[in-house]
């Protein structure tokens, strides 16, 4: 072989042999493996359009500057440089880093449509951060300034952009009592409070207390729905279904959150008849239901209620990690 064929081939070689170290190099870094845990969770999901803040959700005690990445922007990308939103139905990874601490983390995109994503989502930190919520309920809730602790509570947890629609007395159902004294009950200040709730993200909703007191029976069927918001014969079916059909007339991208009736020490086997009723509404339309009934009891009520009917401070503290638990 003469000197310059021969040249000329180990020049090929070499350059080939650049070309895969630089095929590996890439390889590589797109097989990361975490090295450290930067967010406690197994994975993320959200759905299109959602966005989800994620250094809200880093571990407590981490300082220094962590960065996110996307690994496949066409699934998810960063709306800004802690905020990721959903863009296409897929599955992807999360890159968080610091130095040389890495975490991979899983993340799964959802049709916003997907009603088993809707009905069983987890209230983390990072999904409503600074979210918009809609409150509606009684004196569990309370009303206008004087918000219940709990509601309290989670506006600062979650530094949401609220409104408490919540007032001490209402039902859910319309009642001839209750209205003459108060004015408004559940169904009518949904259907009066249209504009609020298309802007909402979550509505949460707590109501059955004084329907039980005015009698409002629990209905026959789960198919059962009001004719209208000041229907005059209701039962407490056909209200969680006029309600449910109502808010996602009003929004079809609101998540819905309806919130079990407490403990109470009267009419405790009505009590129980709603929530089941309650229960089994939730699921059949695909709508987040949180159980606050079997947080206390009556062998532990003592400290966690003022009177038959509401909770103390401690209560509330209750309610409030059971939900953001959940």
């Amino acid at each position: 072989m003469n000197k310059k064929l021969k040249m000329l081939c180990c020049s090929f070689l070499l350059s080939s042999s650049l070309f895969m170290v630089g095929c590996d190099d890439h390889e590589t870094s797109s097989k990361l493996e975490s090295n450290t845990t930067f967010i406690e969770k197994e994975k993320i999901e959200i759905t299109i359009d959602e966005t989800y803040n994620l250094y809200v959700m880093l571990k407590e005690g981490i300082t220094g500057s962590v960065t996110f990445s996307i690994q496949d922007e066409t699934i998810a990308q960063m709306q800004s440089t802690n905020v990721i939103i959903g863009k296409a139905i897929g599955n992807t990874h999360i890159i968080i880093r610091q130095d040389d601490l890495v975490q991979v983390l899983p993340l799964i995109v959802y049709d916003k449509n997907d009603s088993e994503h809707i009905a069983f989502f987890t209230l983390d930190k990072g999904r409503l951060y600074q979210k918009k919520v809609v409150f509606y309920g009684d004196s569990i809730s309370q009303w206008e300034t004087i918000q219940a602790e709990w509601i309290l509570k989670l506006a600062n947890y979650y530094q949401l952009s609220h409104i408490n629609y919540a007032i001490a007395g209402t039902t859910l159902a319309y009642t001839p009592v209750r209205f003459a004294y108060y004015g408004h009950w559940g169904t009518e200040l949904m259907y009066t409070h249209e504009k609020d709730n298309q802007n909402a993200d979550y509505i949460f909703v707590l109501y059955g207390t004084n329907d039980i007191d005015e009698n409002v029976p629990v209905g026959e069927t789960d198919f059962e729905m009001l004719n209208n918001y000041n229907d005059e014969t209701p039962t407490y079916r056909g209200a969680v279904n006029y309600a449910i059909h109502l808010l996602r007339e009003q929004n079809p991208n609101v998540r819905i959150v309806w919130l079990s009736l407490i403990y109470r020490d009267t009419n405790l086997t009505k009590a129980k008849e709603y929530n089941d009723a309650l229960y089994r509404l939730c699921l059949a339309n695909m709508i987040k239901y949180i159980d606050l009934f079997s947080l206390w009891d009556a062998n532990t009520k003592g400290p966690n209620m003022n009177d038959s009917l509401h909770p103390s401070s401690a209560g509330q503290q209750l309610m409030f990690e059971k939900i953001i638990q959940s």
